[in-house]
């Protein structure tokens, strides 16, 4: 055999032990960690869930979710350094968690490091989430000055549905709260399928955007209903009799949050063709529904502060006969209260 041909086949040898080598490696590389209770072990992702009372939290790092186990030892230490509890760990912290697997192929932390807590979070809806019903909420934590921010629905960079200020209900000036917000999509307005919810702040400093939160909903309507709302109309009552009101027929995605949906619509005002067939409100731009519940054939719709427009008796007749007609189109409404953040009594008034 000449020497070519040995030369040659040391060659072909040496490139196959390479290739496996590399082959190996990179399979390697993409093999997810294995529990092993013999050795510590290191992890930096996001916080997928935490379940509190079981002292339990899930981190993803690189599309693999480990269950993490704190005891009594555990410290946690947030972003800037310092010690905290368990309580203060949320959904959407990005932590470093060291510790040892054990039996049960959970990772026993003996230190959690915060290395990034967004001030707004949102949990629902999720990012790239499909909606089918009308009513959507928007739910979440933040940590943000004076425990209020934005939310803004658009459908573009440049097409903004709606924006309005939102509160914690829960925790205390610079700590995490949860917030919810409930809004309506109505088909009759919504001019794309594609929805950006954005929830941020603007600087007390400067005015800028910051802290921002963004998710991206797609909302098909597979299925609709239709609602009545009711407006004035001085064409149907020339006498101008105040609390004569007129329906006007839409049609929205199907929810089974309906009498929501209903009110949504109605404080939409006329749209469309509306306006140009006479069809006015008298309920003050603005205002929006805080709350509705049906109990024993009443409904309790609280509204925001704007509802109290000032004015005369007229008025404040025309806005209680569009509320209550509205809500009374259901068969299982058959009273109406109306209050404005809460107060049922020395509202709207003339």
């Amino acid at each position: 055999m000449s020497k070519n041909w040995i030369v040659a086949g040391i060659i072909i040898v040496a490139l196959v032990v390479i290739g496996s080598v590399i082959w190996g490696f990179s399979d390697t590389a993409q093999t997810p960690l294995s529990p092993d209770s013999q050795q510590p072990t290191t992890i930096q992702g996001t916080i997928t869930n935490v379940a509190a009372s079981a002292r339990v939290l899930t981190v993803e790092q690189e599309e693999h979710i480990y269950p993490v186990a704190i005891d009594r030892n555990t410290r946690v230490f947030n972003e800037s350094g310092g010690e905290a509890d368990f309580s203060y760990l949320k959904k959407g912290f990005d932590v470093s968690v060291e510790g040892t697997w054990t039996t049960s192929n959970s990772l026993l932390a003996s230190v959690i490091r915060v290395t990034k807590a967004p001030a707004i979070i949102i949990y629902t809806p999720t990012d790239q989430q499909v909606v089918s019903d009308a009513v959507i909420t928007v739910s979440g934590v933040a940590r943000v000055f004076e425990n209020s921010f934005m939310i803004r629905v658009r459908t573009s960079t440049t097409t903004t549905l709606f924006e309005e200020p939102v509160m914690n209900e829960t925790g205390g000036m610079g700590e995490f709260g949860e917030f919810n917000y409930t809004f309506t999509l109505s088909k009759n307005t919504l001019p794309s399928e594609r929805v950006f919810i954005d929830a941020f702040e603007y600087s007390a400093r400067d005015g800028s955007q910051i802290n921002t939160a963004t998710v991206t909903i797609y909302v098909t309507h597979r299925q609709t209903t239709n609602v009545k709302v009711f407006f004035n109309n001085d064409r149907y009552d020339p006498q101008v009799t105040c609390s004569a009101v007129f329906e006007v027929q839409r049609v929205i995605p199907y929810t089974q949050s309906v009498g929501t949906a209903a009110i949504g619509e109605l404080l939409l005002g006329p749209i469309d063709k509306e306006p140009g067939l006479d069809y006015y409100t008298n309920i003050p731009t603005g205002t929006k529904l805080n709350s509705l519940r049906i109990e024993q054939g009443t409904a309790y719709a609280d509204f925001s502060k704007e509802l109290e427009p000032g004015g005369g008796s007229c008025r404040i007749a025309a806005i209680r006969a569009q509320i209550d007609r509205t809500l009374k189109q259901f068969p299982t409404v058959r009273n109406v209260v109306i209050s404005i953040n809460g107060n049922v009594d020395d509202i709207l008034q003339p």
